[in-house]
C-alpha cells in the first residue's frame, strides 16, 4: 500500500543513492515504529530491488548481491566502484532521546549546489522538538511527515507547519504541504511555500 512510509522509505534511499557524499539521518516517534515500519520500507526496497536488465535477480543494491550498499541494523554505507567505503556517506536510523544525537550530520558542500544532508522524521507528531531544532543546523532537506494529533507531545513544531506557521529551516528550505481528509477520498490539497527556497 501506498503510505507515508512507503514514501519515507522511497525517498530516503533515493537521496542517498543520487548523490555522493551524502547523509540521511531517519528518525520516528519510537524505536519500534522506526525499526519495524520505516526501515521495514527501506529494507523492502533493498530485497526487491532489480536490474533493469534483468528482473529475476532481486537484491542488486545489497552487497552481499554485488551492490553498492553495505546494508546493517539502521545503518547503510556506500560501497564504491573499487570496492572501499565511502568514509562519508551513510543513511541511519536514530531515535534521540536527547536533542544531542540529532547534531554533527554536517558534510562539506561541494560546490556544486545540490543538496547532500536529509533529515527524515516520520510519525512526527511524536518527534520531539529538541530533534528538529538540531537537525535544523545541518539538514539541507527535511522530510516531516505524520499525521498530526492535537495536543501530541513534543508535536508543536510539527503542529505549526502543518497549521501554516512557517519558521527556521522550514522558512529557508521551503515547505510544502500535502492535506488529505479521510473523510473525502482522493482529495489532497497541497501548499507550497517558496520563501527561501
Amino acid at each position: 500500500m501506498l503510505g507515508k512510509d512507503f514514501v519515507s522509505g522511497f525517498i530516503s534511499l533515493v537521496f542517498f543513492l543520487s548523490r555522493s557524499p551524502c547523509r540521511v539521518v531517519t528518525t520516528s516517534a519510537d524505536y519500534s515504529q522506526l525499526e519495524s515500519v520505516l526501515w521495514g520500507e527501506i529494507r523492502r526496497f533493498i530485497q526487491t530491488s532489480t536490474h533493469p536488465d534483468d528482473r529475476t535477480k532481486l537484491g542488486i543494491l545489497d552487497s552481499r548481491q554485488g551492490g553498492p550498499l553495505l546494508v546493517n541494523h539502521l545503518h547503510i554505507r556506500r560501497i564504491f566502484d573499487n570496492g572501499e567505503l565511502c568514509p562519508l556517506s551513510y543513511l541511519i536510523g536514530r531515535v534521540a532521546a536527547k536533542g544531542e544525537g540529532m547534531l554533527g550530520h554536517h558534510i562539506a558542500e561541494t560546490g556544486d549546489g545540490i543538496p547532500r544532508t536529509l533529515w527524515l522524521a516520520d510519525e512526527a507528531s511524536g518527534v520531539e522538538d529538541i530533534s528538529y531544532e538540531r537537525a535544523s543546523t545541518w539538514a539541507r532537506r527535511m522530510l516531516i511527515i505524520g499525521n498530526c494529533y492535537s495536543g501530541a507531545p513534543g508535536c508543536s513544531f510539527f503542529q505549526k507547519a502543518v497549521q501554516g506557521g512557517v519558521s527556521g529551516a522550514a522558512q529557508r528550505l521551503g515547505q510544502i504541504s500535502l492535506h488529505i481528509d479521510p473523510s473525502q477520498p482522493g482529495k489532497i490539497s497541497v501548499e507550497w511555500d517558496s520563501q527561501g527556497a
